[in-house]
C-alpha cells in the first residue's frame, strides 16, 4: 500500500505561521505462511525532515500462541549546521522488541 497526505495550515498561533508538510509511506504486508507473517511499513514526514521504518515478524507457534519481533528505525535529515549545533538531538534511533504471548491451557 502507498500513502501521501498533504496537509497546509495557514496562522498558525499567535505569529500567524503558515505551514506545509508531506507525509508518504508505503507499506508491505506478506504472509509467508498462515502461522508466520511479516510487515514493513516506511514513512517520511517533510516537515520533521525524518525517515522511519517499521518491521515486524510474527509467528503463531501454538494456537493464541505468538512470537513477535519488531524493529523500528527512526532517522533525520537536516542541514549540516544544525546537526552539529545539536548533534545528538539528531542521532539515529533505534528499537527492537521481543514479544512472547502465549495460551496457557488449564
Amino acid at each position: 500500500a502507498l500513502r501521501y497526505t498533504l496537509n497546509d495550515a495557514r496562522g498558525l498561533g499567535t505569529s500567524t505561521l503558515d505551514v506545509r508538510s508531506h507525509l508518504v509511506g508505503a507499506e508491505a504486508r506478506v504472509g509467508l505462511s498462515p502461522r508466520l507473517q511479516a510487515t514493513a511499513f516506511w514513512q517520511y514526514n517533510s516537515l520533521a525532515e525524518q525517515s522511519a521504518i517499521n518491521a515486524r515478524v510474527s509467528w503463531e507457534f501454538a494456537p493464541l500462541s505468538f512470537v513477535y519481533l519488531v524493529v523500528n528505525d527512526a532517522r533525520y535529515y537536516v542541514p549540516t549546521a544544525r546537526r552539529i549545533a545539536d548533534p545528538a538531538a539528531y542521532a539515529p534511533e533505534q528499537q527492537g522488541v521481543l514479544k512472547v504471548s502465549f495460551l496457557r491451557q488449564l
